[in-house]
């Protein structure tokens, strides 16, 4: 998942530079730096549930509850740091790369929505992992990944960088 992530990201950023918007490369780096800040977050929180829901896997009342209750505390958690992300954009960035950010903000205020989703889904993938479900897992990234680069790809070309932005990566 990490790595499809990355490939992802970097394919964002290839796609932006063959489109001809290199100068658009910075701001999008700028504001997606601040999202991917929180993939170790996920990373450890998933290494602390697969043990927690494979343990409640024979349980299925149980295990409803648990990926329910795992689910919605990280989504709440991610929501609120995305609202955060999303009011402040402009100190965020200014503080962290200075006062010349330019249309970052904007870039940040759309990538920010992405932290939700990606919480829900690492509770969602540990869920499958728990429960034995491996390969529909891969299959599930796999398809992720091809819809995320066409439409990454489609949006970049029709619609400029913010559009490429929202689409969220791995």
């Amino acid at each position: 998942s990490l790595l499809m992530g990355t490939a992802l990201y970097n394919f964002d950023l290839l796609a932006l530079g063959a489109m001809g918007r290199r100068p658009q490369v910075g701001s999008y780096l700028a504001s997606y730096r601040c999202v991917t800040i929180f993939g170790p977050l996920l990373a450890a929180l998933q290494n602390a549930l697969l043990p927690r829901l494979a343990v409640a896997c024979g349980d299925w009342p149980e295990f409803r509850r648990s990926v329910r209750r795992f689910a919605l505390a990280i989504i709440a958690g991610l929501g609120v740091a995305a609202v955060i992300l999303f009011v402040f954009a402009n100190p965020v960035l200014r503080l962290l790369y200075g006062p010349d950010v330019g249309e970052s903000a904007g870039l940040l205020r759309i990538l920010a929505w992405v932290l939700p989703v990606q919480g829900g889904r690492a509770v969602m993938r540990q869920a499958l992992y728990a429960m034995r479900e491996q390969k529909t897992d891969a299959r599930v990234n796999l398809l992720g990944s091809l819809t995320n680069v066409t439409t990454a790809g489609g949006a970049t070309t029709n619609c400029g960088r913010a559009a490429s932005a929202s689409t969220p990566p791995g």
